[in-house]
Order: structure tokens, then sequence, then C-alpha cells
């Protein structure tokens, strides 16, 4: 059995687990009331059904995250969107891949343009000696987080019963929806599929199709069908009460239908991808947190009296010239790259935030800082620092009104932010890290174009374009992101510019 397989099925054991375990939750709560009533009172009993609800909600809750983890791993579900059978595959890296699936007997050739992304697999239950191969072309690939909703609807069968639903089934039936407002529990709209999203009328060979693909190789290849006589109808009836159906909606407002085996299978396809865009939803509030924290620290100035602000200018000289010791104004600051013997005076522009980067890159990549300030750039290494400070301000559009907007707004959905957000799910220093790629880029541009002095908006400009390229690449992984950065680096060709009449400005508009 494979890794997926085994997944699936402690996913299955989970949830009836959760289910099995609300329900003892429910009883206990059960008894807990009786006690109240009853007016006498608190005892032992009611003592001991106190402390079992809280062990019951903390076992319910580790059963629920384990749902939770398992889910965030990913999943693949086959579907049908018209006539095309569908791979829907979501990993753990929250990046939906479709793939479009075809079966046969024999090794399928794949075109040379249809290589890249495609596969061929064999279908696992078929005969070793005559295996079934399914080829797989890719379709799209697209990230969670450009999801604008997600929306199932299905019949329930107590609505078929002339009893009316209890809240517990009716809530059962609600679905997620992601988009212009957080994440939440909505009923079902039965009205999604009306007209213009409706599945193909052909419902009987739309299931045939289905259940051909899906569950029966045999008949894919001209065998005969062990079902061929069942009728339209009963296909029909059968189709109406058993497949599920979801509707993803992108941010471009593009919209697809799906038709999933069951309702089960539609409500697990839905449930994992809440689960993804709530982890989105936390690691960019957790983002945003911090983002409102540096835009705070670039609007302190450095004080000369804190005896906190000058710890980070001593650390930064411990770690840069340990044999000598601290001098609030020495030529040793000019060395470094600041404009004066006093580098106080360079932070005016990005405030605190500009001396706390420079603090973090020198104590987290010392052997990266001091491999270039002994190659003596032609570029004051302290004052490039602020001004990336002040970039990454820039490109993130970061002002006092952007940091007003909510989570599901455009700020918040741009590409460069989706890369930060990709980045902290994996380090609680994603900016940092990215003021640090941000740092080696420059620093590569500036040696390929043999740049001067006088070119630092020139490599100004080109680094931002690049930056955007890297961005629009969708990496989705901290790994992935300093992956774009080296491929970047290394399939660009920079050519030399001619140098023009510029000069180096600090954030603070002072003329190096």
């Amino acid at each position: 059995m494979d890794q997926l397989s085994k997944r699936r099925e402690r996913k299955e054991f989970l949830k009836k687990e959760i289910d099995r375990q609300r329900q003892l939750i429910q009883e206990e709560d059960f008894k807990l009331m009786k006690l109240d009533e009853s007016g006498n009172p608190p005892d032992n009993h009611q003592e001991q059904y106190e402390n079992k609800l809280i062990d019951l909600n903390k076992e319910l809750n580790i059963l629920k995250q384990e749902l939770e983890d398992h889910r965030l791993l990913g999943d693949k579900f086959y579907v049908l969107h018209g006539e095309d059978s569908i791979l829907i595959e979501i990993d753990e890296s929250s990046v939906i891949t479709f793939y479009h699936c075809e079966q046969s007997r024999e090794l399928p050739m794949i075109p040379m343009e249809k290589c890249n992304g495609s596969r061929i697999q064999i279908i696992e239950d078929s005969d070793i000696d005559n295996p079934i191969y399914e080829l797989h072309t890719i379709l799209s690939t697209k990230p969670i987080h450009q999801l604008f909703s997600v929306k199932t609807n299905f019949e329930s069968t107590l609505l078929n019963n002339n009893s009316k639903p209890s809240l517990f089934e009716r809530v059962k039936q609600n679905t997620w929806s992601l988009g212009i407002s957080p994440l939440r529990r909505t009923t079902s709209d039965p009205t999604i599929f009306g007209e213009r999203f409706s599945p193909p009328k052909s419902i009987s060979f739309f299931m045939e199709k289905y259940n051909t693909f899906k569950n029966s190789s045999k008949d894919l290849l001209g065998q005969n069908n062990n079902n061929q006589n069942i009728e339209v109808k009963e296909v029909e009836e059968n189709m109406v009460e058993n497949n599920g159906k979801i509707l993803l909606t992108w941010n471009n407002k593009e919209t697809s239908v799906y038709i999933l085996k069951s309702h089960n299978e539609s409500l697990e396809l839905l449930e994992l991808l809440g689960s993804h865009i709530d982890r989105l939803k936390k690691v960019t509030a957790r983002q945003s947190q911090q983002i409102k924290l540096f835009n705070q620290q670039k609007q302190t100035s450095y004080d000369s009296n804190n005896a906190e602000h000058e710890g980070y200018l001593q650390e930064i000289w411990t770690l840069l010239y340990p044999d000598q010791e601290f001098q609030k104004k020495s030529p040793n600051w000019k060395q470094f790259g600041f404009q004066s013997e006093d580098p106080t005076r360079d932070f005016r522009g990005m405030g605190m935030l500009g001396l706390f980067n420079l603090t973090y890159l020198v104590r987290n990549h010392r052997d990266w800082v001091d491999s270039i300030l002994k190659q003596d750039r032609d570029y004051p290494f302290a004052v490039a620092g602020i001004n990336i400070s002040n970039l990454l301000f820039e490109i993130f559009n970061i002002t006092e009104e952007s940091l007003q907007q909510p989570w599901y707004s455009s700020f918040w959905s741009s590409s460069f932010m989706a890369m930060l957000c990709a980045m902290s799910r994996e380090s609680d220093h994603a900016f940092e890290e990215l003021y640090f790629l941000v740092f080696k880029l420059m620093d590569h541009i500036w040696t390929e174009m043999n740049a001067t002095y006088m070119q630092f908006p020139v490599v100004t400009k080109k680094l931002k374009s690049l930056l955007s390229e890297i961005s629009q690449l969708s990496p989705n992984s901290f790994d992935e992101v300093r992956a774009k950065f080296d491929l970047i680096m290394i399939s660009n060709i920079i050519t030399p510019t001619p140098s023009p009449r510029n000069h180096l400005q600090t954030p603070n508009n002072q003329i190096v």
C-alpha cells in the first residue's frame, strides 16, 4: 500500500474517531446538564463529569489536529469536467495541479510538445501481465491562494423525507466558502449549479463515462459491461443521488464545476482546500503583524541615548571587529560602508529597520558579508543594505493605508506577498531572509554589469525587474524561493551598461 492510500485510510479512521468523540462529549455534557437541572449542590459526580469533559475535548482537539495535518500533506481526486476525465492533485505546498487523463492497454507515446509535466502511470489494480496505462497530461498548475471561492452543494437524503432535518444534520450540509470574507461556514446554496454551471444534460453518459474511467477499466477497452442492462433512468437516479459537485472560482473569475464519485469525496476535497486556505490565513495574519512591526521600526528614529538602539550597533561592531573596543564614531564604520564615521546619520531614511536588517545580515550570514567586504566592491555596503530595506517596502507597497487592508484584499494576495508568506511557513524570519536574497542578487547584478559607484540607480532598476520576474514564477516554499533566485542569477545574461551621471542616494535622499 502506498503512502497516499495509507494516509487516506488514516483520515477515514480519524473522521470516525472524531464523530465518536463528539458523541461521547454530547453524552457527558447531557449528564452534566441533568445534574445542573436537579438543583442539587455540586458533588464529586459533577466534578468527575467536568474533568472527563475536559479530557474528551483535549482528545478531540488532538484528533482534529492530526486530521488537519494529514489534509495539509495533500491528496488527489479523479473528477469529471464536461466530458473530460481530470485528475486534481494537491501537494503539501498548497499547489493544485490539473491533469487530463487517458487510459490504454498499450504504452502511450507522449508528443514532444506535451512532455513538460506529462507522465504515465500503471493502474494499480490492473493485470500485471496485461497492464493498463494512464497518461496524465498537465493542464494547469495554480497556487491555492489564487482561489476566490470553493463551494459544494448536494441533496441530503433527509430532505426527501417528510421530517424536518435536525440542526446537526443541517450544519453537516454546510460548505466552506472562501474569498471576499474570511473562511467561514455558510449554508449550501442550491442555486450555484444553475443553468450556467450545470453538468452536461446527458447525465447517463456522464455517469457511465465516470464509472468506466474510474471503476471499470474493462469497459474502456471494449469488454463486456456487467451493468449494460441497467436502464438509463436508474443510472440517472444513481448519478443524482451519489455524485458530488465542486465549484471552484479563481481570482480572475474563472469558474469550473467538477463532478466527483460521491458526496463524501466532494466534502473531503472541500475540507482539504479549506485546511490549506485556513493555513494561508494564519500565515498571512502572522506575516501582517510582522510587517506592521517592521513599519513601526521604520518610523522609529535612532536614539543615541537609547541603550537598546546602541546595543545593535555594538553587536555589528563586535562581529566585524572582535579585537577592537566599540566606538560610536570610527573610520571602521566607513570601511563597513556608511557615509561617514558616524553611522547613525544614515538611519534617518529607514529608521531602526535599516539597523535591524543589517544586524541580522551580519549575525546570520557573516561569511557572505566578509566575502563581499574583502572584494572591496565599488558601492558602500551598509548604505546599499539600507537602500534594499527601502526597496522591499516599495515592491511590497507597504504604506499606512495598505496595512489597514483585510487579509483577503489584493494587497495581501499580491505575487510578492504570496512569495513572502510561502517563505514564512518555514521561517520566522522570512522578511530578513528575503532581504538577504535580494542583497545577494543586487551584488550579482553589480558584478555582472561591472557597475561603478555612479550606476547604483541602474542596478536598482534591473534588480526590481528581476524581482518582479521571480515573483511571477510563484515560488511556493522557502526552498523554491531560494531556487528561483539562483535560477535567475544563472539564466539572466546581464551586460555592462554605460555609466549614467546619477548619484547613489539613501532613502532620505542624501547624495552619497
